[in-house]
């Protein structure tokens, strides 16, 4: 996820490198919800030192022997107040994470623009490219049979990643633990990387197994 601080600083800038993805960053949402932000921070701010003001008057009038009740009323609404701006404020920030989950990754300004895998440019070549005898298959074709999984990967992470099961999984970890293993992509979608923050350990009959990326099945 992008840091916020970049948007905050300069929007227009992340917004024209986003567009070379092709992306089109909703600048106006995120500027409404900035500004909502600010109004209820700024509220609250006034709140907190009316609350400290009110209590300095509260003791000015005790101290004077002079009655107090008003003044202590006011400030004993004013607790109230701050939690429900609190509550408008959490609300507020869930829908700015849920924005900023959305965003891309910025392209570097060396990475050419492009809409697919075809506006690549080739940037050198090194060595001759070997000539087989027979029929090349495509690396998901052979993986899938190993144990790589591509359509629940698509799932978690979107296109291009795979999770490896099984002997794939164990080799990649050199580990040879009778497990059944899941080794997931580092990426994720915006629900994904909400609803799970890392695949949990599900092992009762081998203690030793203790990766969040594995599952045993006795």
């Amino acid at each position: 996820m992008l840091d916020i601080a970049l948007l905050r600083k300069d929007i227009a800038a992340v917004a024209a490198r986003l567009k070379t993805r092709p992306f089109d960053l909703d600048i106006e949402a995120f500027n409404a919800l900035e500004s909502e932000r600010r109004s209820v921070q700024m509220r609250t701010e006034e709140l907190q030192a009316k609350r400290n003001a009110l209590s300095k008057q509260v003791g000015l009038l005790k101290g004077k022997g002079e009655d107090a009740s008003a003044v202590l009323a006011e400030v004993a609404a004013i607790p109230e107040q701050v939690k429900a701006l609190e509550g408008q404020l959490s609300n507020i920030q869930l829908r700015l994470q849920t924005y900023m989950l959305n965003i891309p990754n910025v392209p570097h300004e060396s990475v050419p623009a492009g809409r697919s895998a075809d506006d690549n440019v080739e940037v050198r070549r090194w060595g001759t490219p070997r000539a087989f005898d027979f029929e090349v298959r495509d690396h998901v074709d052979v993986g899938a049979a190993l144990g790589l999984d591509f359509e629940t990967a698509a799932k978690i992470a979107g296109s291009r990643f795979a999770l490896m099961r099984g002997s794939v999984a164990r080799l990649h970890r050199h580990s040879r633990r009778s497990c059944s293993t899941c080794r997931p992509s580092s990426m994720g979608t915006p629900s994904a990387t909400r609803r799970t923050s890392s695949m949990r350990t599900a092992c009762s009959a081998r203690p030793s197994c203790r990766s969040s990326a594995t599952t045993c099945s006795g």
